[in-house]
């Protein structure tokens, strides 16, 4: 963008992950593996486990008890969808800038860094995916496109947002939050996204930045 500003290392602001988990004990390592191997570093990490009863919990508790930009959360009761751990990890954060990654995608290195350039200009950046199945294989590779500002209308028509690749304000998300109702179970950031358009766009980068699965 011609009219972006430069943002300098020393005023990287700090930026929360939020990762609901769910019954994916065979997944959530590689994920959180990819977070914690980004090459931008100013960061936490809040996981918030759905109530898993696949050992998802226990793994969590003794697999990361050591790392000091990991916080690791518990629901009361299982809510039926992600919306809710998504919420808690959303009030426990401490950063600025709030990013979003579901526990059976991936990270590339450079996600947070390349989006991070982009957020004097827009409240929500987001990014294409390659996709790869339940064992890892890659099923579909993106190709490099232009980058697109998003608006309402172009949402309305096709939700090209894929949450794992979200990076937006904090406050423009406290100010949104996933709906917890159950009947919008699939679709609930859909409609937050919706809701967030209504009056901000948003900026889709062309570069393929994560793995879908």
């Amino acid at each position: 963008m011609d009219n972006m500003h430069n943002i300098t290392t020393d005023s990287y602001p700090f930026i929360s992950v939020v990762m609901p988990i769910h019954n994916s004990k065979d997944y959530f390592k590689e994920s959180i593996d990819s977070v914690l191997s980004q090459s931008f570093k100013n960061f936490e990490l809040i996981i918030v486990d759905n109530c898993s009863t696949d050992g998802s919990w226990e793994l969590l508790k003794e697999q990361y008890k050591e790392c000091k930009n990991i916080k690791v959360y518990r629901t009361s009761h299982n809510t039926g969808g992600p919306a809710s751990p998504r919420n808690i990890g959303i009030r426990k954060s401490r950063g600025r800038y709030i990013a979003f990654i579901d526990s059976d995608d991936i990270w590339k290195e450079n996600k947070l860094l390349v989006q991070i350039k982009y957020l004097n200009n827009y409240n929500i950046v987001c990014s294409e995916v390659d996709k790869i199945n339940d064992e890892g294989a890659t099923v579909s590779v993106k190709q490099k496109t232009k980058d697109v500002i998003i608006n309402l209308c172009d949402l309305v028509k096709k939700n090209s947002i894929v949450t794992s690749t979200v990076l937006l304000s904090k406050e423009v998300m406290l100010d949104i939050m996933f709906d917890e109702d159950e009947s919008l179970h699939a679709f609930e950031d859909y409609h937050a996204y919706m809701r967030i358009l209504s009056e901000n766009n948003a900026l889709l980068i062309g570069e393929s930045l994560a793995f879908y699965r």
